[in-house]
């Protein structure tokens, strides 16, 4: 494990110092870069910066389909989102069942182990200590099937996760609620929810072997809840008890989240994190682009001729530069959070999402930080869209506006440090660079982008080669 970290460092020590020269210099180291990049060494680098880019549209696209929670479960509200479980049980105990359907004193409870590996992290200070104490407000929905034997409960086992999501995305069934208060004075504490009287009774008719599909919703909580899922060791009990000590312990497994916005929203450019399905989609205008081009070559773009590919130069790398303005946004781990980048190219005449490779300045991050982060008390967001812009005008001819997509990554633990990786250092010492917990955030993304931003090319170009 070590000798490979130290590889790794050899390796990316070179490369840092080659991609510096490139963002400190129009020649300086160039050439280095060109071989290191397979690049003819006669080209030519130079840098364009258009300044004064207004996007002529940004669009979000939140997903709030069904997704896993079998390794980690998150229940009750973020900023302006409600996250709701779903769990999935197939058990069957008739001897349990032939007592527990006439006990007039018959109970339930479901029991959660918190993500302690995250409460416990080193690497965060929570805002928030223990114990947790508030009233809670839960709320119940389920879907109650019965069946017998076995086979019964193996094709429960059968019904594919794609299939269950879909089915809950349009879960609608009678919601009954359950008020109590919740005092978790340890990270080791089972967090326990008490059953509803109406799911006990309905559990009451149960003979042999059942499925139960059940919804939990907390809409009304100070705190959202970080839960082990169905996959892990620590997996949530369903814990059904009679009045003469019986009782039946059964796990979900499987389990599913919904996130969805507290009120209807439209029209927003609000990033949440949490490695939800969410990301904005920004263009800028092709004509702004196109000119600013025209005008540095002293030729026409976009290029018409022949099969309309201009190769007359690459783009070496390429930042967006957007102005932030961070007033109306909130975090909860109070750490710097990536911004992940893609770019929308054409592929065999098809539209395709490409991910940008993030290149380094290293001289940049030790005395600032990675300009790619939020919340890391910059004024600019810098991202590069290197291959998206590459393509775009190899192809200009026949594309509209440039796009891009943006969503949020990992928290950073080491925002100065241009290793962006995890690594052992000369002392021996694991560093770690991102967290690997997701942060739920509020991050209005609507202010900074009203704002013009910068495009800055570097660009390797085969005119004047000799």
């Amino acid at each position: 494990m070590k000798k490979t970290m130290f590889l790794y460092l050899f390796v990316l020590i070179p490369l840092l110092g080659i991609m510096a020269c490139v963002f400190d210099s129009d020649n300086e180291g160039v050439g280095s870069f060109l071989d290191h990049e397979g690049l003819p060494l006669n080209y030519k680098v130079e840098t364009l910066t258009i300044e004064g880019i207004e996007p002529s549209s940004v669009k979000s696209y939140f997903d709030d389909y069904p997704y896993s929670a079998n390794g980690r479960a998150v229940l009750g509200t973020s900023f302006d989102l409600n996250h709701d479980l779903f769990l999935d049980f197939a058990f069957r105990n008739e001897n349990f069942f032939s007592e527990f359907s006439s006990d007039d004193s018959a109970s339930g409870q479901l029991e959660f182990y918190l993500l302690k590996e995250f409460y416990t992290s080193e690497s965060l200070t929570f805002d928030d200590s223990l114990p947790i104490k508030e009233n809670l407000t839960l709320s119940y929905s389920w879907v109650l099937s019965t069946g017998s034997g076995n086979r019964f409960v193996d094709s429960i086992a059968g019904i594919t996760n794609s299939s269950w999501y879909s089915k809950l995305d349009s879960w609608e069934e009678a919601v009954f609620d359950t008020v109590f208060s919740l005092n978790i004075v340890s990270y080791d504490s089972l967090v326990i929810f008490p059953i509803p009287k109406d799911l006990i009774q309905a559990m009451k008719k149960v003979g042999d072997a059942c499925r139960l599909q059940l919804k939990i919703s907390a809409k009304e909580t100070s705190n959202l809840y970080r839960l082990n899922g169905a996959s892990t060791p620590f997996r949530p009990v369903l814990l059904l008890k009679g009045s003469n000590n019986t009782y039946s312990s059964n796990s979900p497994f499987r389990m599913a989240a919904k996130s969805s916005y507290i009120n209807e929203v439209s029209d927003s450019q609000v990033l949440h994190g949490g490695g939800l399905r969410e990301s904005l989609i920004v263009e800028l205008p092709k004509e702004k682009i196109m000119t600013a081009l025209s005008e540095f070559y002293g030729d026409e773009f976009p290029f018409t001729e022949g099969d309309s590919m201009d190769v007359r130069q690459m783009v070496v790398l390429a930042e967006v530069k957007i102005p932030l303005q961070e007033g109306t946004s909130k975090n909860t781990l109070n750490k710097p959070i990536q911004m992940v980048v893609a770019s929308m190219i054409d592929s065999l005449g098809e539209e395709s999402r490409k991910m940008e490779a993030y290149k380094i300045n290293s001289d940049l991050v030790k005395a600032e930080g990675h300009p790619n982060m939020i919340f890391n008390e910059l004024d600019t967001l810098s991202l590069q869209v290197t291959y998206g812009l590459r393509d775009f005008i190899n192809k200009a001819s026949d594309k509209e506006d440039f796009r891009f997509m943006v969503r949020l990554g990992y928290p950073v633990l080491q925002p100065n440090d241009p290793a962006y990786t995890d690594y052992i250092n000369t002392e021996g010492d694991s560093i770690y660079f991102f967290f690997s917990h997701f942060d739920y955030v509020y991050y209005d993304l609507a202010p900074s982008l009203e704002k013009p931003m910068t495009l800055k090319l570097w660009l390797a170009t085969k005119r004047g080669e000799e």
